[in-house]
């Protein structure tokens, strides 16, 4: 269990609504835009919309790539169990379906939680499918930012 007193237990749940894409600060309700997913759903997308989204998108989840670790670090390796679904997101958002930015940040966070966190079960679940996908970011990748963030990953 995280210390609730010290507000960790609420801000984890902030960051896993995020992660999750269901933060109320991801909705759009004028363009319809689902932040799960990286896509938006318009009858007449256009490029530069959808570049915008993309980067609100990583705008959103660097502050999680910011507060995660050190929540992780506050919590303790004793509560790695509370941060499991945190893992679970973070390696959903590498998927290759994803916008570059988004699995870029997502890499460096699972990097830095797991330093925070040290050798854990939820570490060990997380990491062999996480280790495969950077690997293969490393030779596909477009931005030189994902590639080294993956291979500071691996």
């Amino acid at each position: 269990r995280l210390h609730a007193g010290k507000h960790v237990e609420g801000l984890a749940t902030l960051c896993l609504r995020v992660l999750e894409g269901r933060a109320v600060c991801q909705e759009d309700v004028d363009d319809d835009v689902d932040f799960r997913s990286g896509e938006a759903r318009r009858e007449t997308p256009d490029d530069e919309d959808e570049d915008e989204e993309a980067e609100l998108g990583v705008v959103v989840l660097e502050g999680c790539a910011e507060l995660l670790p050190a929540l992780v670090a506050v919590a303790g390796a004793n509560a790695a169990a509370a941060f499991e679904p945190h893992f679970a997101a973070l390696a959903r958002r590498v998927q290759p379906s994803r916008p570059e930015g988004q699995r870029s940040v997502a890499y460096a966070t699972l990097v830095e939680m797991v330093k925070a966190l040290g050798a854990s079960s939820a570490v060990a679940r997380v990491a062999p499918v996480t280790l495969a996908g950077c690997i293969a970011e490393i030779s596909r990748a477009h931005t030189a930012g994902l590639r080294r963030n993956c291979a500071y990953c691996a």
